[in-house]
């Protein structure tokens, strides 16, 4: 079991409550919100490594927390999904620096299988840095 906390960011109650339990039942630790603004201040107060969020938001969308995320840390993993893909939302995803981006109904097991291998990515790199200093 890893000591890594994601942050789950979605507006939409029962996809949020799938994804996180989902995740949870894979070992992996899930702080989780159905609101943005509320999920940034938790991010501006915690030390995450990985984010998870919806792109259609009110309010604060995917695009903007990930430009607020990258300012504040490019190395942190963001994965974005959303149910309404275009070619345009890939392109932007991409641009902006989103890690992944997943399309709606979200696969539990291939998105654990990638948080697991970022976690791994995030520890060793972790290490590395360590054993440098």
């Amino acid at each position: 079991m890893n000591e890594t906390t994601i942050l789950l960011i979605d507006d939409d109650a029962l996809s949020l409550n799938s994804l996180a339990r989902g995740l949870r039942l894979n070992g992996i630790k899930v702080d989780a919100f159905n609101s943005p603004v509320e999920a940034l201040e938790k991010f501006n107060k915690t030390n995450y490594n990985i984010v998870l969020s919806d792109i259609m938001m009110p309010i604060v969308d995917g695009f903007e927390i990930l430009r607020r995320i990258k300012a504040v840390n490019e190395e942190i993993k963001v994965i974005l999904f959303t149910g309404f893909y275009t070619v345009e939302i890939g392109q932007k995803a991409r641009f902006l620096g989103a890690d992944k981006l997943f399309i709606k109904p979200v696969q539990i097991r291939e998105l654990a299988e990638l948080i697991d291998f970022l976690i791994f990515q995030v520890q060793s790199n972790c290490k590395v840095l360590d054993e440098k200093n």
